[in-house]
């Protein structure tokens, strides 16, 4: 099902064939639930009680909730070529606004996207060294900053390192979705993070764009579709939410933070997963509590 989660999330006409593969040997998925709505935060925390799950369409029975905060790791991602010059200083955002966000007990690895990905070594706890692996990786010389721009594969590395590791993961990715000289498709990346559970948070550089075909018609180009289809997908935010062609981007620092603090709020729920290896699930979480919303992804892939 390569490619189909994204597709379809991208038109709107969603289908996702349930899997009809006998039980096998069940495995726990771990589902990330970010709670929101008017009553968010209001009445405590919630409990296993609080949830609805359905898988496929069938509602399934929780084995446990696990409340915030969880440990995070997370790979922040920064677009660096050259038609990402709205956010030009983002690198030092990394020291003064994303690390100051993360807490004891939360790793994180940088990368640079130029014509190719730059990516620090090894996760790390300590600051200091988020901080310094991270300058070295975003040091690209001019040149390096006007080829191709390979955001799709470099977020497939990305999804590649978190995948060998445990509980609450994420990319934030800060780029306007203009890809280009890619191995990787978008889709498939997307659909490779939806079946990891990891959260993809987007802060997007691209504003839609009006171009006029004559007197009459108008064609709305919107270089940030990707993006925002596959933050959507995994359950992640993408910041602006709807932009139009005269909408202020966001400064950077605050959105890092944002991001961070919405995975720090994130709930887990683990539920047995049944079917053959590689089957395909479609995922819908509801809050019985009034006022409050669900956002997860849209599915997962038995391991």
């Amino acid at each position: 099902m390569t490619g189909r989660l994204l597709s379809c999330l991208a038109i709107a006409a969603c289908w996702l064939t349930p899997s009809t593969a006998p039980s096998g040997e069940n495995d726990r998925v771990s589902i990330h639930v970010a709670v929101g709505g008017s009553n968010a935060g209001a009445e405590g925390a919630l409990s296993k009680d609080d949830f609805e799950l359905s898988i496929d369409g069938r509602p399934a029975t929780i084995a446990s909730v696990t409340p915030p905060p969880a440990p995070l790791t997370i790979v922040l991602l920064l677009d660096r070529t050259i038609s990402m010059e709205t956010y030009g200083d983002i690198d030092d955002e990394v020291g003064k606004s994303f690390v100051p966000a993360l807490r004891p007990g939360d790793r994180a690895r940088v990368g640079g996207i130029a014509n190719r990905l730059a990516l620090a070594p090894a996760f790390s706890a300590s600051p200091r060294d988020i901080i310094a692996a991270g300058r070295r990786a975003l040091s690209f010389r001019k040149e390096e900053r006007t080829g191709p721009s390979p955001i799709w594969d470099a977020l497939d590395r990305a999804i590649e390192v978190l995948e060998a590791e445990n509980g609450l993961r994420a990319i934030l990715l800060v780029s306007d979705g203009r890809a280009t000289g890619n191995r990787t498709s978008a889709s498939a990346v997307g659909d490779r993070a939806i079946s990891s559970g990891i959260v993809v948070d987007v802060l997007s550089g691209a504003l839609p764009m009006i171009l006029r075909q004559n007197e009459t018609t108008a064609a709305r180009v919107r270089p940030g579709l990707a993006l925002q289809g596959i933050a959507q997908a995994t359950g992640g935010l993408i910041v602006p939410a709807d932009p139009t062609p005269s909408t202020q981007l966001p400064p950077a620092g605050p959105s890092l933070a944002g991001f961070v603090s919405d995975l720090r709020g994130m709930y887990t729920i683990d539920v047995a997963a049944a079917g053959l290896p590689g089957s395909v699930h479609r995922i819908e979480v509801k809050i019985k509590r009034a006022g409050l919303t669900a956002r997860t992804r849209l599915a997962y892939r038995t391991r």
